[in-house]
């Protein structure tokens, strides 16, 4: 299951077309504290997110309004290991480098610069596995 995590309802609508066109299973959520709402358990809700086991694939933005996505990940590896299994894609409006030099994040995903295409959106998916 593809997760995804965007405050943007533009952005997050043009991602739940690009994988309905792409005939992906997926949800979406408008913030961080929706998606842990969904899995509804005192474990989701007390920690910043919570990766369920049907967790295949993460889409977030960057810049997710509680937190930024980087921050996130990084903060959840610690109380999970397997955040650092999941497999992560993060957009933004900023480049990868200037992302990583504000952050100093050293946390694996792949990485799409907004605006991006479909192609770039299934070409980010197939590096991480998925089949499209």
């Amino acid at each position: 299951m593809i997760y995804i995590i965007d405050d943007d309802i533009g952005v997050r609508s043009a991602i739940v077309l690009s994988l309905k066109t792409l005939d992906l299973e997926f949800k979406d959520f408008g913030s961080i504290t929706e998606f842990n709402e969904y899995f509804r358990n005192e474990e989701a809700l007390a920690t910043p997110i919570y990766f369920d086991a049907s967790v295949d694939v993460l889409i977030l933005d960057y810049a997710l309004g509680e937190m930024s996505a980087l921050a996130l990940l990084e903060s959840t590896s610690h109380q999970y290991d397997m955040a650092n299994s999941i497999k992560t894609i993060i957009i933004s409006g900023w480049s990868r480098e200037q992302i990583e030099n504000k952050t100093g994040a050293q946390f694996e995903y792949q990485f799409l610069h907004k605006p991006f295409g479909l192609a770039d959106l299934e070409s980010a998916l197939n590096a991480l596995g998925v089949k499209t």
